[in-house]
């Protein structure tokens, strides 16, 4: 740990720790914390609710602070990615629940309008501290393995409707799970739908992934830039020289978000950078009060 968390009580009184372990505290209990707060001490904050078990965890309570936006996202983003989510925000107070957001993964294993081919877009290993509900928009969904993510809710949209029903499917199902962040993986259909998702839900963001690599991918990665590019959040891409494909395309390589070699394996390392994205993006939309 970079410091210390102290002190470790709750408003209950009870303390947080038991003998060095992190017990679960009482629902109704809750943490203080203020945004400018050292930095140690929001990690050490973090890393105690992490340890946690889920039932039980506490609210976290934020004095905020008018200050530096980058400061607050990185800081309450941290506990979004850590299982949270807003329960409401009043000027100078926010106030952080131990219920996961819900991440809406839109998959397809072919970027054209084609016969699918085989899976050939990372599958990443499910995100900590995130529900996931994964939608295949694929008209043989067989050909695409559907284990990836580890999804709370699995729809295969190919066994029971037609291309022309899918826009219509994923508009009730978001409003429907409350979706808190989009992923589009591989579905030129998910990104044509981006203006009406970006209408419907404008407190949504919606991450993307892209590569360079191949020509289909290429031509996905001019197709998204060139016509969608303003309602995208943020690009994961698996490599600098994707990045470097993006910004040529005149997107700010800061919104691009590099996933590294080990995303085909869907190793811990890229779930954790998926969890540290979505809590930003997440912490973005938050009216601080």
């Amino acid at each position: 740990m970079a410091g210390e968390y102290n002190p470790p009580v709750l408003v209950t009184g009870e303390s947080r720790e038991d003998g060095g372990r992190a017990r679960s505290a009482d629902p109704a209990a809750s943490l203080r914390i203020q945004l400018d707060s050292p930095r140690s001490e929001w990690a050490a904050l973090v890393d105690s609710v992490g340890r946690m078990d889920p039932v039980g965890r506490p609210e976290v309570q934020v004095d905020t602070v008018p200050g530096d936006r980058a400061h607050f996202v990185e800081r309450v983003g941290g506990v979004l990615a850590a299982g949270y989510s807003v329960r409401h925000s009043t000027p100078g107070r926010l106030v952080l629940v131990p219920r996961p957001s819900t991440v809406l993964w839109l998959v397809s294993s072919s970027t054209g309008r084609g016969t699918p081919g085989p899976p050939e877009w990372p599958e990443p290993a499910a995100v900590p501290g995130f529900r996931h509900c994964l939608v295949v928009l694929d008209d043989r969904p067989s050909v695409v393995r559907p284990g990836l993510p580890a999804a709370d809710e699995t729809w295969l949209l190919g066994e029971f409707l037609g291309r022309g029903a899918m826009p219509q499917f994923i508009l009730e199902f978001m409003a429907s799970r409350e979706i808190d962040v989009v992923q589009v993986i591989g579905s030129r259909l998910a990104v044509d739908l981006l203006p009406t998702i970006r209408f419907s839900f404008p407190r949504v963001p919606v991450a993307v992934d892209l590569s360079s690599h191949g020509p289909e991918r290429q031509s996905f990665l001019r197709y998204v830039t060139a016509r969608y590019g303003n309602l995208v959040d943020t690009y994961c891409v698996p490599d600098e020289a994707t990045r470097d494909a993006l910004e040529e395309g005149s997107v700010a390589g800061s919104r691009a978000l590099v996933m590294g070699a080990g995303e085909a394996g869907g190793g811990t390392g890229t779930a954790s950078l998926r969890s540290s994205l979505y809590g930003r993006l997440l912490a973005e939309v938050v009216d601080p009060g």
